[in-house]
Protein backbone atom coordinates (compact mmCIF):
# COMPACT_ATOMS: atom_id res chain seq x y z
CA UNK A 1 0.00 0.00 0.00
CA UNK A 2 1.31 3.43 -0.73
CA UNK A 3 1.77 6.54 1.71
CA UNK A 4 -1.01 8.24 0.66
CA UNK A 5 0.58 11.69 2.09
CA UNK A 6 -3.07 13.63 2.96
CA UNK A 7 -3.75 11.04 5.08
CA UNK A 8 -2.81 10.75 8.42
CA UNK A 9 -3.89 9.62 12.17
CA UNK A 10 -4.55 11.55 15.09
CA UNK A 11 -7.13 11.39 18.24
CA UNK A 12 -8.57 7.95 17.31
CA UNK A 13 -9.70 9.31 14.02
CA UNK A 14 -8.65 9.71 10.63
CA UNK A 15 -7.38 13.18 8.96
CA UNK A 16 -7.74 13.94 5.36
CA UNK A 17 -6.18 17.38 3.63
CA UNK A 18 -8.33 18.16 1.00
CA UNK A 19 -8.26 20.96 -1.64
CA UNK A 20 -11.52 21.56 -3.15
CA UNK A 21 -12.39 22.81 -7.48
CA UNK A 22 -16.22 24.05 -6.59
CA UNK A 23 -18.34 24.66 -9.58
CA UNK A 24 -16.61 21.48 -11.38
CA UNK A 25 -18.87 19.87 -13.81
CA UNK A 26 -19.17 16.84 -11.32
CA UNK A 27 -18.06 15.75 -8.73
CA UNK A 28 -14.93 13.72 -8.50
CA UNK A 29 -11.64 12.69 -6.59
CA UNK A 30 -9.13 14.53 -9.36
CA UNK A 31 -5.57 13.87 -7.90
CA UNK A 32 -3.13 13.94 -5.03
CA UNK A 33 -1.13 17.43 -5.14
CA UNK A 34 1.68 17.51 -2.27
CA UNK A 35 0.06 17.14 1.13
CA UNK A 36 -3.42 17.42 -0.61
CA UNK A 37 -6.35 15.10 -2.30
CA UNK A 38 -7.58 17.56 -5.22
CA UNK A 39 -11.29 16.85 -5.40
CA UNK A 40 -13.69 18.74 -8.08
CA UNK A 41 -17.15 19.48 -6.77
CA UNK A 42 -20.53 20.14 -8.33
CA UNK A 43 -22.10 22.81 -6.00
CA UNK A 44 -20.68 26.01 -5.67
CA UNK A 45 -18.66 27.78 -2.59
CA UNK A 46 -22.10 30.09 -1.51
CA UNK A 47 -23.78 28.78 2.16
CA UNK A 48 -22.08 25.91 2.15
CA UNK A 49 -22.84 23.85 -0.63
CA UNK A 50 -19.82 22.88 -1.25
CA UNK A 51 -18.69 21.73 2.21
CA UNK A 52 -22.30 19.30 2.13
CA UNK A 53 -20.98 18.02 -1.26
CA UNK A 54 -17.65 17.10 -0.20
CA UNK A 55 -18.92 15.21 3.44
CA UNK A 56 -21.99 13.57 1.12
CA UNK A 57 -19.17 12.72 -1.41
CA UNK A 58 -16.85 11.13 0.63
CA UNK A 59 -19.62 9.48 3.09
CA UNK A 60 -20.52 7.79 -0.26
CA UNK A 61 -17.16 6.49 -1.46
CA UNK A 62 -16.03 5.58 1.68
CA UNK A 63 -19.68 3.64 2.99
CA UNK A 64 -19.72 5.52 6.06
CA UNK A 65 -22.70 7.65 7.76
CA UNK A 66 -22.12 11.48 7.16
CA UNK A 67 -22.34 11.99 10.93
CA UNK A 68 -18.72 10.31 11.17
CA UNK A 69 -17.37 13.19 8.90
CA UNK A 70 -16.41 16.33 10.59
CA UNK A 71 -14.77 19.32 8.33
CA UNK A 72 -12.48 20.20 11.32
CA UNK A 73 -10.67 23.50 9.23
CA UNK A 74 -10.75 25.52 6.14
CA UNK A 75 -14.93 25.97 5.82
CA UNK A 76 -14.67 29.21 3.97
CA UNK A 77 -11.40 27.85 1.78
CA UNK A 78 -10.53 25.67 -0.81
CA UNK A 79 -8.20 23.88 1.65
CA UNK A 80 -9.64 21.72 3.89
CA UNK A 81 -9.36 18.90 6.79
CA UNK A 82 -11.68 16.55 7.59
CA UNK A 83 -11.87 14.12 10.20
CA UNK A 84 -13.51 10.98 9.97
CA UNK A 85 -14.25 8.68 13.10
CA UNK A 86 -15.19 4.63 12.75
CA UNK A 87 -13.25 3.73 9.96
CA UNK A 88 -9.70 2.79 9.47
CA UNK A 89 -6.46 3.82 7.89
CA UNK A 90 -6.05 0.54 5.85
CA UNK A 91 -9.88 0.87 4.38
CA UNK A 92 -9.01 4.60 3.54
CA UNK A 93 -6.16 3.39 2.10
CA UNK A 94 -7.87 0.77 -0.33
CA UNK A 95 -10.67 2.62 -1.33
CA UNK A 96 -8.59 5.65 -2.12
CA UNK A 97 -6.06 3.29 -4.21
CA UNK A 98 -8.80 2.21 -6.36
CA UNK A 99 -9.82 5.56 -7.29
CA UNK A 100 -5.84 5.15 -9.42
CA UNK A 101 -5.41 9.51 -9.16
CA UNK A 102 -2.48 10.77 -10.84
CA UNK A 103 0.02 12.13 -8.58
CA UNK A 104 1.07 15.95 -9.09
Amino acid sequence: MDELPFVYQKENAIHLRIRVNPRASNTRALSVEGDYLKVALNAPPVDGAANKELIAFLSKQLGVSKKTIALISGQRHRNKVLRIAEVSTEHIHKVIDSWQLASK
